[in-house]
């Protein structure tokens, strides 16, 4: 949106300055590697750029490739540069986002209002994202089509053109913070709605190409959503087609936590949560409640505390706090401040 809009006021202003139009298209290069130099490199913003020149390259050699191929171009030329960024969540969600946006441009241009044209880009953004989500963050949002009518145009049509017009008349600047705090508390309330939030587990590289395989199936018939549905389910309960006891010490750092997880997802029982200590002896929350949702447990059945140390109680709080927790054992014997803490909670 930066780079369209960039790009867009210098044309029209330098067009009609220059006469020539590859000097306007060359200072706009320059501007917006200027901007990509200014913004840190930031990996969405290096594809919208390389995608700016390419379509220029494109124009003026007439080459006649395609977008969706310029796209494939430009992601294997940001990989040769710098291979790690396959890890970066910025660089997967704009590259994918990018390529099925492209190859079915037909289905968004065929919608006849304006609503529909939107709402059918943000539709297939949030199914091309699902993958992407479950692997990083082991959830998805059903509001996040809907939520996108909202937020995209507060941005893209108030929130980012003020800031413009603020840079040049500061007077302005009151009405544009009643927009970012508005856009601030709307993002704060609709986080706190957590009815329509799916925590799925961890995905192989086999069922990432099957969820996309239904992906595109469900894009070019919607009707045909409901096989999409049926993967997102199975997911979902994956521990009740697990057949073994499974033991598994989780990685806490200074401290101990295990997880048995009886077959059939019949019983899940965790024994101590640890809590990391720093060298300043301050805890540090561990990563429990991402790994259990990355392998599919969506509660505890017991919660076993074999004593009061930070190391191996300490994330107990935030554990209760968040997760469904059934029941919690304590050991016998006086309970310390930690204890006597949780059990207030509890």
């Amino acid at each position: 949106m930066h780079i369209s809009i960039f790009s867009s006021i210098l044309f029209f202003l330098l067009s009609k300055i220059f006469k020539n139009e590859n000097i306007t298209y060359i200072l706009i290069i320059i501007f917006l590697l200027l901007y990509l130099f200014l913004t840190g490199f930031l990996v969405s913003l290096i594809r919208s750029v390389s995608m700016y020149i390419f379509s220029f390259i494109n124009k003026k050699f007439k080459l006649n490739i395609k977008s969706y191929k310029q796209l494939i171009i430009i992601f294997l030329l940001v990989l040769i540069y710098n291979p790690y960024y396959i890890y970066n969540q910025g660089f997967i969600f704009s590259f994918s986002i990018s390529f099925f946006l492209i190859i079915f441009n037909k289905r968004i241009t065929e919608q006849k209002t304006y609503l529909k044209k939107s709402l059918m880009t943000s539709f297939i953004s949030f199914l091309v994202s699902i993958p992407i989500l479950i692997n990083n963050f082991h959830s998805i949002n059903l509001l996040t089509p809907f939520l996108n009518l909202i937020f995209v145009p507060l941005i893209s049509v108030i929130i980012f053109p003020l800031s413009l017009i603020t840079f040049i008349l500061s007077p302005l600047n009151v009405i544009f913070e009643m927009f970012t705090n508005l856009l601030q508390n709307l993002s704060i309330f609709f986080s706190k709605i957590t009815l329509f939030e799916i925590k799925l587990s961890h995905i192989n590289l086999i069922t990432i190409v099957i969820y996309y395989l239904l992906i595109i199936i469900t894009i070019k018939k919607i009707k045909r959503i409901y096989l999409l549905v049926i993967l997102v389910i199975i997911n979902y309960n994956i521990n009740f087609f697990n057949q073994n006891l499974k033991i598994n010490f989780i990685d806490v750092g200074q401290g101990d936590s295990s997880l048995i997880i009886l077959p059939n997802n019949k019983l899940n029982l965790l024994i101590d949560t640890g809590g990391i200590i720093n060298s300043d002896y301050s805890v540090t929350k561990n990563k429990i409640i991402p790994y259990l949702d990355s392998i599919g447990i969506h509660k505890i059945d017991y919660l076993i505390l074999t004593h009061g140390d930070y190391d191996h109680m300490g994330e107990a709080i935030n554990l209760v706090e968040n997760f469904k927790v059934e029941k919690v054992i304590f050991n016998c014997g006086p309970y310390n401040d930690l204890e006597q803490e949780l059990i207030k909670v509890l």
